[in-house]
């Protein structure tokens, strides 16, 4: 059995606890047996007892702990990481910043002996991570996000080859959607700078996401909507059902979302099997969920999704001709059964750590 350690989601509930979820519950019959279970990082010294055959960690919460826990733990029992997001890829630090995060992490991070990474983008960073420190790595396999069949498959003629809504002589508003929770990394507010000087345009724009994950950045958000001279084309929803999340991707023309760095990007292919087209910025594991001018557009690094947006707003027939090419997209990726079974794969590689095996031989712990 293996031990599957991740933190409580709250209501802030995020794409990596939606994975953990999807991968856990669809693993196959004969797959080895995961407990998956809640602990807060205090907590998880009272595991390292259990009778199990391995530990695995979401990165949310390895990331909290110190380096002495993590030797315990891996000291005990092969040790494993689903790499979902680690602080030394948080956008806006400083490079000194940077450099002592990640001489942090990977001391811990040598201590695993397997990674399993949401994205071949995650894969690579650790991979040249261990490389530049002349290092070995451990064990690292990709497994990237499924797609909920059930979107891919469900007809949506009659939104994918709409002709515009016309009432009055005028166009119906173009419906953008965002599903995140309101966080600085998130950058609601570069999408909200965009759209401001694209107000010219006929549109309306949806949010969906929780305000706890980050209450500063969400009360500072609220208040420049207040402001904002498109405040009334702009509804916040906070946290709906999943229902009501169908319901306005069936209503979305467009899926934008200004994040300054995602391991992946679960939204994306979501709004994709949906057949809805992405607008976003070309960082991290973005550009393998949305796959440029196919499923949406991406603008380069660092600079404002303003280009994108604007010129899929400008044309309906543009959008429309990409809602059927997000379908596509989408009907070319895994569903969460296949993802599940290659996850459930790739635990069977957790062995113990050639570090925690020296240890064990000579009777130290590095």
């Amino acid at each position: 059995m293996i031990l599957f350690l991740a933190p409580p989601p709250g209501r802030a509930i995020s794409g990596g606890f939606l994975y953990n979820e999807k991968i856990v519950s669809l693993a196959p019959i004969d797959a080895r047996k995961i407990d998956y279970r809640f602990a807060r990082y205090h907590e998880v010294d009272r595991w390292l007892d259990s009778k199990v055959d391995a530990i695995l960690l979401d990165s949310l919460l390895f990331s909290q702990l110190d380096l002495p826990a993590v030797r315990r733990m891996a000291r005990r029992q092969p040790l494993g990481l689903l790499y979902h997001h680690m602080p030394s890829m948080d956008p806006g630090l400083s490079s000194q910043q940077q450099l002592a995060r990640t001489g942090s992490e990977m001391r811990k991070l040598r201590h695993c002996s397997l990674i399993i990474a949401p994205s071949r983008y995650v894969a690579r960073t650790v991979r040249s991570r261990f490389a530049h420190r002349g290092w070995r790595p451990p064990t690292i396999a990709v497994v990237r996000p499924g797609v909920s069949s059930a979107h891919t498959n469900r007809s949506r003629a009659q939104n994918v080859l709409r002709e515009p809504d016309c009432r009055g002589g005028m166009e119906r508003p173009a419906r953008i959607l965002t599903v995140a929770n309101l966080h600085r990394r998130k950058a609601q507010h570069r999408l909200l700078d965009a759209l401001e000087r694209l107000r010219r345009f006929s549109w309306r724009w949806d949010i969906v996401g929780s305000h706890e994950s980050d209450p500063d950045y969400a009360e500072r958000f609220n208040d420049l909507i207040r402001r904002s001279p498109v405040a009334g084309r702009v509804a916040i929803h906070g946290v709906v059902s999943p229902e009501q999340v169908s319901d306005l991707y069936a209503e979305a023309d467009l899926f934008a979302l200004a994040s300054r760095f995602e391991t992946f990007g679960m939204v994306f292919t979501e709004a994709a099997s949906h057949a809805v087209p992405s607008v976003a910025e070309a960082v991290g594991g973005i550009p393998e969920a949305v796959s440029h001018r196919e499923s949406g557009l991406l603008c380069r690094p660092g600079t404002s999704i303003e280009k994108p947006l604007g010129a899929l707003l400008a044309s309906p027939q543009r959008r429309r001709q990409l809602a059927l090419c997000a379908r596509r997209f989408a009907a070319s990726l895994p569903d969460w059964e296949t993802q599940a079974a290659l996850f459930s794969e790739a635990l069977r590689r957790l062995r113990p750590s050639c570090s925690a095996i020296r240890g064990a031989k000579h009777g130290w712990t590095p």
